[in-house]
């Protein structure tokens, strides 16, 4: 058997989940008129919460320390539109005179995708960075003011089109 040295790294691919309207709705649809990029009919919005702490980040931390001791990287791949709404990725290395150095210092490779006029996938970003700076910008949330959250909260409040409000507040 050989057992030679393979070059290899782990891919890890993150989808964003929606919350919202049955997906039952999305399936109708593009059952009645099939296309490359369909977009939601119903009332969904993206789910941070569940894409990226509660399914991308323990991926994360079972398979980084494995794979680190073996000297191997974990990439994870996503789209522009997970990665700017998620924290900063601070580079593993911010000296490194070239992307060998970053890559040789880091942990996790990010890799973000944007698509091009033609639904083409096309590298946008790429982030050497550590297992530390991938829990901080998955996990954390940017804090913010309570000037910020009541002028959110009475947008809330206040939108008529919102059949599903979870609480009745009076004014």
């Amino acid at each position: 058997m050989d057992t030679s040295e393979l070059e290899w790294c782990a891919v890890e691919t993150q989808a964003l989940y929606f919350s919202g309207d049955k997906m039952r709705l999305e399936f109708v649809a593009y059952a009645a008129s099939p296309s490359a990029v369909l977009f939601p009919v119903g009332r969904r919005r993206p789910d941070y919460r569940s894409s990226g702490p509660k399914r991308l980040s323990p991926q994360l931390d079972v398979k980084v320390p494995v794979l680190r001791n073996w000297g191997k990287k974990v990439v994870v791949v996503i789209d522009r539109f997970f990665y700017d709404n998620m924290n900063a990725l601070a580079d593993a290395y911010p000296r490194a005179r070239n992307d060998q150095e970053r890559r040789d210092n880091s942990d996790v490779v990010w890799f973000v995708v944007d698509y091009d006029q033609a639904l083409k996938m096309a590298a946008s970003v790429v982030v050497f960075t550590s297992l530390e700076s991938s829990r901080r910008a998955l996990n954390a949330t940017e804090p913010l003011s309570k000037a910020d959250f009541t002028r959110n909260l009475k947008q809330v409040i206040h939108d008529n089109s919102r059949a599903n409000k979870v609480f009745k507040a009076s004014e």
